[in-house]
């Protein structure tokens, strides 16, 4: 869009939180060609409240401050805009409902003016003129039965226009709204810990390897899908650039993603939001319970950090990462602060630590780890199998896959043993061979069998 032929003074921007629109006022005709232009950035025109309504982005921002020269608070709010909206649609209802009434009235007419007439002579000559009478009846009563279902759709539509403002002011929409913008706030933040990852790769293939794993490794990053069409592997096999050129091409390109100010704009856009739906919900408390790595944690994680690490030193908890820690929590790659600190702090960007989940009642079974030389029946799938006990360490037992293990537990409903697919051997074939048997742990606490499970009573299901 041409924006030069335009003056500033006829257009106004405002911005909505609530829906995330922007919006551009105007009493200026935009000529067919721009209109275009417009169309296919997402603008849509509304023609009742005359103005242009878009989705907020980088561009249509950039837009709107080009055109209007600012960008001003909606006046109004979604609530308000809904009610005027539901009025509007009213009024149609009512329009149709009086059109379903004038329609009405003509027919009962029109039946009275022919109810009282001696019936119709054929080849009489008032009979063409009685014909036509019945067709104004029947086209009387059709257009009544259409404007009286135009009625009901009008007044549908004006109660859905409230229920959708409503339900987005809904406290458990504005929660939902809030997970998004943190799963987003996560997302930018993961492409910045993701591109200083790769430089302290670069780091280490340029300072600290040898020239064949060099090499090697230089290969793989500038095959990376984002650098792919760069085409640098091609750019050193025939000798335009070296290795180390591409390397500080590359370190070019995730330098640049990280200072991004496109991405600065979009994260404090984000944070914007997130503090304004905080702000329509219930302050968030501040947290008493207590601090453990684990709270630091996942409170850093669920704000884009990289494997925070957090532990106590000197009455203040420091948490680092490999990469520097998001920029609205701080500009290092680590970050120390008190209780209270911490505290308040994730109570200022409306941080709730989540509650502890109630263990399940199979939770609340204890496993008990004893050694018997009988086999464990259990009941997997339709038919019972027998299986038998293997050794294994706590280290051989954490290799076996989540989905290859678990706990099983007793008929009696009083304890749970510890089952895996371990691998037996190799069968003919050379291939491995893998069962399903139940485990004892050799390097952890033994338990005293339970009455339960001496000979001929186990039986697990």
């Amino acid at each position: 869009m041409n924006i030069d032929k335009y003056n500033a003074e006829d257009f106004s921007a405002t911005y909505s939180p609530e829906d995330n629109k922007l919006r551009i006022y105007t009493e200026v005709r935009i000529d067919s060609e721009d209109w275009s232009a417009l169309k296919s950035s997402g603008w849509k025109w509304a023609p009742v409240q005359k103005l242009f309504v878009a989705y907020w982005s980088l561009d249509n921002e950039d837009f709107c401050l080009a055109l209007a020269g600012d960008i001003m608070p909606e006046g109004l709010t979604m609530v308000e805009r809904a009610e005027a909206k539901a009025d509007r649609l009213l009024l149609l209802a009512q329009k149709r409902s009086d059109q379903c009434h004038g329609y009405q009235l003509a027919a009962n007419d029109l039946m009275q003016r022919i109810g009282n007439n001696q019936p119709i002579l054929s080849g009489h000559h008032s009979e063409r003129k009685a014909k036509k009478t019945e067709k104004q009846i029947e086209r009387a009563i059709d257009n009544a039965h259409n404007t009286a279902d135009a009625v009901g759709y009008w007044v549908w539509r004006a109660k859905g226009v409230i229920g959708h403002a409503d339900h987005k002011n809904n406290t458990r929409t504005i929660s939902n709204r809030i997970k998004t913008l943190s799963k987003d706030l996560r997302d930018q933040q993961r492409a910045i810990n993701d591109a200083a990852h790769s430089l302290n790769v670069i780091d280490i293939v340029k300072n600290k390897m040898k020239p064949e794993s060099k090499t090697t490794y230089t290969y793989n990053l500038c095959g990376q899908y984002e650098t792919r069409n760069l085409d640098l592997n091609n750019k050193i096999e025939s000798g335009e650039i070296t290795e180390d050129q591409a390397l500080e091409k590359l370190r070019e390109i995730y330098t640049a993603r990280i200072n991004s100010k496109r991405r600065a704009r979009i994260i404090n856009h984000i944070l914007n939001r997130l503090a304004y739906e905080q702000g329509q919900l219930a302050i968030v408390p501040l947290y008493d319970g207590a601090l453990t790595p684990a709270v630091l944690q996942t409170f850093l994680r669920a704000h884009g950090a990289d494997k925070p690490k957090a532990e106590l030193k000197n009455e203040a908890w420091t948490v680092t990462s490999s990469v520097c820690l998001p920029l609205h929590l701080s500009s290092s790659c680590d970050l120390e602060l008190d209780d209270q600190e911490w505290r308040e702090l994730m109570q200022s960007v409306g941080y709730e630590v989540p509650a502890k989940r109630a263990p399940s009642a199979k939770a609340a079974i204890p496993i008990l780890n004893f050694k018997t030389d009988q086999p464990v029946t259990w009941q997997g799938g339709y038919r019972a199998r027998e299986l038998d006990q293997v050794e294994l360490t706590k280290e051989q037992y954490k290799g076996i896959g989540n989905d290859h293990k678990s706990t099983i537990l007793s008929k009696c409903k009083t304890f749970r043993i510890r089952i895996g697919f371990v691998k037996m051997g190799v069968d003919k074939y050379g291939r491995a061979d893998y069962d399903y048997k139940a485990v004892f742990l050799t390097d952890s606490k033994v338990h005293e069998m339970p009455e339960t499970a001496k000979p001929g009573q186990i039986a697990l299901i």
